[in-house]
């Protein structure tokens, strides 16, 4: 398999696992009222969201690998969508959900940001890979905390 086509593939994979969580976990807090959990943990899913969408736009002028660029619009665009909607359900429930950058004292984001070419695509890959995983176990953990209103 080309290496353009495996990254594409190890992408969709993790982009459908941690958008499939995104969605059980909205679902998961619209159904019911909002715990202390819930609105901690809609608060650190903005937060990801946010830097997910600046980490793309890094990657999209960073990037030397055309897959890489794509798959960088590809997180700008879900990761947008999905902090709309997740800002749409956090006002609803009256959590203020934070709208600023985040990266800036981020080692890894920092240590990106001096990468280029090659490097930068690969440390970027790593970073996506290993991020969603951890996003995908959060959520996961979310949906299976008890409900409890506090």
């Amino acid at each position: 398999m080309p290496k353009g086509d495996k990254i594409m593939s190890i992408f969709a994979k993790v982009t459908f696992t941690c958008g499939a969580g995104l969605l059980a976990g909205g679902l998961l807090v619209a159904a019911s009222a909002v715990t202390g959990a819930d609105s901690d943990f809609m608060k650190s899913a903005a937060k990801g969201g946010l830097a997910e969408v600046e980490l793309g736009q890094m990657a999209v002028q960073k990037a030397s690998d055309p897959s890489v660029k794509e798959f960088a619009n590809r997180m700008i665009r879900d990761h947008s969508k999905a902090n709309a909607a997740l800002s749409e359900l956090a006002s609803s429930k009256g959590v203020t959900l934070p709208t600023g950058k985040g990266l800036s004292n981020d080692t890894s984001a920092l240590h990106l940001k001096m990468l280029s070419g090659k490097q930068f695509d690969s440390a970027y890959v790593k970073m996506m890979v290993d991020d969603h995983k951890e996003d995908v176990a959060e959520f996961e953990k979310a949906a299976d905390k008890p409900r409890t209103r506090t």
